[in-house]
């Protein structure tokens, strides 16, 4: 289900994102739209109101309210084949991190969680998905798709969604949706250049420095099993180091806990 898409002009300069937004008030999945199409340039971006089958990780169901959140997709399709696809996960985390922490209010704590998820206070406000075309055995196009709770109160997040948190439940002001857009596109186009012309390796870099569980003990479940150690690093390539009492593990999917010190 979609509506007619109407644009949204930025008014400042990117290198990599294109400055007009597809707009949707009403769309089944914008990383869907993104997969489907074949006619969009490198680093279109669409924004809807509202997802009717939006998803994040295992097909989990990305629930919201009709414009309380930022939900938007950005289509990659000038890709070199030596960039590891999970690198724009964590591209994508660091743009919402440097895109929000200059405008939150003091005491808040902003921090980013393996694999994908940035946390208000300890608990999720943005979820990212990163879904990809394959042609020949080659990436042809990544959606990087963005969840971000804008406006939802606090309301919304009791019984099934406790663990999940806005900024304006956080901050106790409404905030301005396409306001906080433009900082995170501004962070995002910016750290696409740095991947283009440095690599991934600061990309993690600026990934490890906003992550709060590095260092500590956490339980990692991989849906078979679950494991207890200390967060030590990522490798190059975007996976979680656990050190454990038998040696250190390498995970590439899982479900992270912060166990209480």
């Amino acid at each position: 289900m979609k509506t007619a898409a109407d644009k949204i002009n930025l008014s400042f300069d990117l290198r990599v994102l294109q400055r007009t937004v597809l707009h949707f008030k009403t769309i089944d999945s914008t990383n869907r739209f993104l997969l489907d199409a074949e006619d969009f340039l490198n680093g279109t971006v669409v924004l809807a109101d509202d997802q009717t089958a939006g998803r994040g990780r295992f097909n989990r169901v990305w629930q919201s309210l009709p414009e309380t959140a930022l939900l938007f997709s950005i289509l990659l399709n000038n890709l070199s084949g030596r960039k590891m696809p999970a690198v724009y996960t964590f591209l994508a985390a660091v743009g919402v991190y440097q895109g929000l922490w200059k405008s939150l209010p003091a005491g808040i704590n902003l921090s980013l969680k393996w694999p994908n998820d940035v946390l208000l206070n300890g608990k999720k406000v943005c979820g990212i998905l990163v879904q990809g075309k394959i042609t020949a055995g080659r990436y042809e196009k990544l959606v990087v798709g963005i969840g971000l709770n804008v406006n939802q109160q606090r309301q919304f997040f009791v019984n099934d969604l406790e663990h999940a948190t806005s900024l304006a439940a956080e901050s106790g002001f409404e905030w301005d949706r396409i306001g906080i857009l433009n900082k995170v596109l501004t962070a995002i186009d910016h750290l696409l250049i740095v991947l283009q012309e440095s690599g991934e390796r600061p990309i993690i870099r600026m990934w490890q420095d906003a992550c709060g569980s590095i260092g500590r003990e956490i339980a990692i479940n991989d849906g078979k099993e679950i494991y207890r150690g200390v967060f030590d690093s990522l490798s190059e390539d975007g996976g979680l180091r656990l050190r454990t009492k038998s040696g250190q593990k390498l995970f590439y999917a899982g479900d992270v806990t912060v166990l209480k010190e």
